[in-house]
């Protein structure tokens, strides 16, 4: 130690030439700053307009995970990042920049992240630049974009879900008016039949069988089965002409106003995706008042330190050197 202390200039010496290198490159380093938005599932409130009408139009209905789902679906896809790259990210860049390289320092500086395995529904969006202010800009409108894309998402998939429904409903209405009139053309050929046989056996009027009470089977038979002439050639007559001069079926199609009463509430459903949320902003990104770095204390403690080390280091050479310098080659001291 008293070596050391003997040459304790040269130790200074070394410690303030590297404290004054690191003070001397942290003017040429430029500090980063980090800003940091905290999202979270939304709250049921802000989906359920999206619900109104869905189950009366026979619709599946959204929930809390669904529309979320969607919203990290955006906030993590490529997608999202290429346009919000070329829309936003480059607007403050100027002519001439190579856009291969800032992309690659645009997917360093700006990180999608769960940062917590105990709440995967947690999600962070960091951004690190050199500048406070465009930090938390950038931060702030990825998830603004990544909101409005999954809300235009969910859009689209609404509009899809009702326009396949309607499809679907309109053609069973084509099915059931035809349905309808094919059973109209089976009624008016039994009837036919049944005309002829009446008109053949002298029927005129209806027959009815005395002294018994009519079962179903013959009440079914008597109208739509094989003793329908017994209706009489008048009464059967009377219905040939009815149903031919039917213009529609649809008063006496079963289920068919059921499904035009579904087509026409899907058709002036209620959509409002103008108050939805698909995400809570837990905490907004602001402008960080201290850079994440460099980090002045340790790299000046770390300058300080390598300067120390290395003169205690110059000096023990020293004194070793001159040490052996000084004795004789017996080993005894001049």
């Amino acid at each position: 130690m008293l070596a050391l202390w003997g040459q304790k200039y040269i130790i200074a010496s070394s410690v303030l030439l590297f404290l004054v290198g690191a003070i001397v490159a942290l003017n040429f380093v430029q500090p980063k700053y980090e800003s940091k938005v905290t999202l979270l599932p939304p709250r049921l409130s802000d989906v359920s307009l999206l619900n109104v009408g869905r189950e009366q139009g026979g619709l599946p209905p959204f929930d809390v995970e669904r529309v979320y789902l969607e919203f990290k679906n955006q906030l993590t896809s490529v997608y999202l990042r290429d346009r919000f790259f070329g829309e936003v990210y480059l607007k403050d860049t100027g002519a001439g920049v190579d856009k291969d390289s800032l992309r690659r320092l645009f997917d360093r500086e700006l990180i999608v992240q769960a940062p917590d395995k105990n709440k995967p529904e947690k999600y962070e969006v960091v951004v690190q630049t050199t500048d406070a202010v465009r930090s938390a800009e950038i931060a702030n409108k990825f998830v603004e974009m990544a909101s409005a894309r999954a809300v235009e998402n969910i859009q689209q998939n609404v509009t899809a879900e009702i326009s396949t429904q309607l499809q679907g409903l309109k053609q069973y209405v084509g099915v059931l008016r035809e349905s309808a009139k094919d059973r109209r053309q089976d009624r008016v050929a039994k009837l036919r039949e049944a005309l002829a046989v009446a008109e053949a056996v002298g029927v005129e009027q209806p027959q009815q069988v005395t002294g018994r009470t009519a079962a179903v089977e013959d009440l079914k038979a008597y109208t739509d089965g094989s003793l329908m002439y017994m209706r009489g050639a008048e009464a059967i007559r009377s219905e040939i002409e009815a149903l031919e001069r039917r213009k529609s079926d649809d008063p006496f199609t079963s289920g068919l106003r059921d499904v035009q009463q579904r087509i026409q509430f899907l058709e002036g459903m209620p959509l409002n995706f103008e108050k939805i949320s698909v995400v809570t902003v837990d905490q907004i990104a602001n402008p960080a008042d201290q850079p994440i770095s460099p980090n002045k204390p340790k790299i000046i403690a770390f300058g300080t330190l390598l300067g120390l080390l290395l003169g205690c280091f110059i000096s023990s050479f020293r004194w070793f050197w001159k040490l052996q310098v000084n004795r004789t080659p017996l080993g005894i001291r001049d």
